[in-house]
């Protein structure tokens, strides 16, 4: 009788035995590779890597967005539907059959847009030095313009005025109000150039 007990205790142990063993063997012994290039908040595709074969899902905020394969090279890229806000949780897992699955978190960076605003910026200043320029010359005609708005001619602010014009008030007018237009016309290519550069700077922001 004990020996028929010994021999099915063996007879329980050795399945036991093969179960551990094919646990332990169900992933390879290679580590599956995922690495996240650097993403920021101007980029419409993620581009990076993980080992061949690889499924890889790109998740925002715990959802799941899209999927992606690697290509024979490791490399896999995601299109994004929208650029991502450097506000935010985003994580790319890769699986394969026999791997241990990985993940990486990673953040957004802003995007400073400098390549677009320097350009803005250099034509801004050009304009703002010939703005100051027909406002300094404004500033210096001011007096004169004012001297000659006086309907009494014969008072000493006018003739005063009137000296200063070179004896030609007409003249002196056109110029001063030519000047005038010049700044308006100037401040009005201006703005819409400074609304692009807070545009740029809004969206590197998001």
């Amino acid at each position: 009788m004990k020996k028929m007990v010994f021999i099915a205790g063996v007879g329980l142990a050795i399945p036991f035995i093969f179960a551990n063993a094919a646990s332990a063997s169900y992933y390879s012994s290679n580590a599956l590779k995922l690495k996240v290039r650097p993403v920021n908040n101007s980029q419409t595709k993620i581009s990076s890597t993980a080992t061949k074969g690889s499924s890889v899902n790109f998740y925002q905020d715990g959802d799941l967005k899209a999927k992606a394969t690697t290509n024979s090279s490791g490399h896999f890229t995601i299109p994004l539907k929208y650029t991502l806000s450097h506000i935010g949780s985003y994580k790319i897992t890769a699986t394969k059959f026999n791997y241990r699955p990985v993940s990486q978190t990673f953040k957004v960076a802003m995007y400073p847009y400098t390549a677009q605003i320097k350009p803005i910026q250099a034509q801004i200043d050009t304009l703002q030095k010939q703005l100051d320029s027909s406002q300094s010359q404004l500033s210096t005609m001011q007096s004169t313009a004012d001297g000659l708005a006086n309907s009494d001619t014969s008072s000493a602010d006018y003739q005063r005025a009137f000296t200063a014009a070179g004896s030609n008030p007409q003249a002196f007018q056109a110029s001063y109000l030519g000047l005038e237009q010049q700044s308006i016309d100037i401040q009005n290519q201006i703005s819409p150039l400074q609304a692009q550069i807070q545009h740029y700077q809004d969206l590197s922001e998001q």
